[in-house]
């Protein structure tokens, strides 16, 4: 496992479940709780990069794909492990996920305060 794949797999977990544990924290249904992240992560998923590359789709999809955490977790994931990609994309993705998953920390920190 190379150093960058080790690190984005260790931030990328973390990173998530913080942005889960924001929504845990304020939503009191599981229920509620199920929809609100599975709409979510299907609509992040949808726009990524994950299973179709971004370059062929129309504007406004290429600029919803750049902007979201999930491509630049998959395009560092998919150069760290095959190569693939931009090498001077890969280290603003990689902050890029660095800032996501602290603010989504902070926001968990934030949403277990205004729980208390």
């Amino acid at each position: 496992m190379t150093p960058l794949m080790a690190v984005m797999v260790i931030v990328g977990t973390a990173g998530w479940f913080f942005v889960y544990a924001i929504f845990a924290v304020l939503i009191r249904r599981n229920d509620a709780f199920n929809t609100v992240t599975s709409v979510l992560y299907f609509v992040l998923l949808f726009a990524s990069s994950m299973f179709y590359p971004v370059e062929p789709l129309p504007a406004a999809f290429r600029i919803a794909a750049r902007a979201n955490p999930i491509t630049w977790q998959v395009d560092v994931l998919r150069y760290a492990t095959v190569g693939l990609g931009d090498p001077a994309l890969v280290p603003l993705q990689v902050v890029g996920f660095g800032v996501f998953t602290a603010a989504a920390f902070a926001g968990a920190l934030a949403a277990l305060k205004t729980d208390a």
